[in-house]
């Protein structure tokens, strides 16, 4: 049994394998989310971050978060095996050379893509959506 420890910024990753290939199925994970291109974010530069779970009903959201600006970078899930990668590209398919996938913290996001009309709740079809001068 080999023992293997990988140092990413100011984390220690360490794993245990029989093979060299079950030590880099191991590693290389964990290198892709505490690697070290998550170090600083990618809108203000800080090192200050930290990574996210979070849970909404049956799903996992992973990320990272910056604790200076609030900048976060969402990771996705492989549908099998379950590896994370990091979401880089931008809503035109393209890859985010400014920011690096890094976005607005939330609260300063546009979402009015997501809805076609004002004040729509999310998840509702504009059509079911109460009127924007609706006083309820």
């Amino acid at each position: 049994m080999a023992k293997v420890t990988f140092t990413a910024g100011n984390i220690a990753i360490e794993v245990e394998g029989d093979k060299i290939k079950s030590l880099v199925q191991e590693l290389s994970p964990m290198i892709d989310f505490f690697g070290t291109s998550e170090e600083k974010c990618g809108r203000c530069g800080s090192d200050d971050t930290r990574p996210q779970h979070r849970k909404g009903g049956e799903y996992d959201y992973y990320s990272y978060i910056c604790n200076k600006c609030g900048g976060e970078l969402k990771f996705g899930q492989m549908r099998e095996g379950g590896k994370l990668f990091a979401k880089r590209k931008l809503d035109d398919d393209s890859y985010d050379k400014e920011h690096y996938g890094w976005l607005e913290p939330y609260w300063k996001r546009d979402d009015s893509k997501s809805s076609s009309t004002p004040n729509a709740p999310t998840g509702v079809k504009p059509d079911l959506a109460a009127p924007a001068n609706n006083p309820f």
